[in-house]
């Protein structure tokens, strides 16, 4: 979700309201850092080509996020499937918590957590020359190859 204006301390009804609209992000992990480095759940998800958003925002006024499935293929494989409304906590939750440990400015992007299928269980993550493609009902979908960083990049 994208928050459309300044936010501090809402309750969750204030929060549906702070939100303009919602877009499709691949919240990607490197799943080395995140069991390996004592900061790793911030330095996961901190790569520079990580969380690619889009194809699209569509605003709060045109979509109601409980209705919305969500659909993660990984080289043409479903691999996750989930409706918006099952997860855990609420979009307006999630804002209405974040809003109480920081304050939330327009534009800035949240993103919601993710369904089973995820590969860590499994230990099968992502390499070079796979695909993810994440897909919502009425935002689209985005696909992103997955690549090596360039040879002789600083670690």
């Amino acid at each position: 979700m994208v928050i459309g204006t300044h936010a501090r301390h809402l309750t969750p009804a204030e929060a549906r309201d702070a939100i303009a609209g919602y877009m499709i992000t691949n919240d990607v992990s490197v799943r080395d850092w995140q069991t390996d480095n004592p900061t790793g759940p911030l330095l996961a998800k901190g790569y520079d080509t990580h969380g690619p958003l889009g194809p699209w925002l569509v605003t709060t006024d045109e979509i109601d996020p409980a209705d919305l499935e969500l659909t993660t293929t990984l080289n043409g494989e479903r691999r996750q499937r989930g409706r918006i409304a099952d997860l855990i906590h609420s979009p307006a939750e999630i804002v209405s918590v974040l809003s109480g440990f920081c304050t939330l400015e327009r534009g800035d992007v949240i993103a919601c957590g993710t369904f089973a299928g995820t590969g860590w269980p499994t230990g099968r993550f992502l390499r070079p020359g796979d695909t993810v493609r994440v897909e919502i009902d009425g935002l689209g979908h985005i696909e992103n190859p997955v690549v090596s960083e360039p040879a002789g990049a600083a670690p």
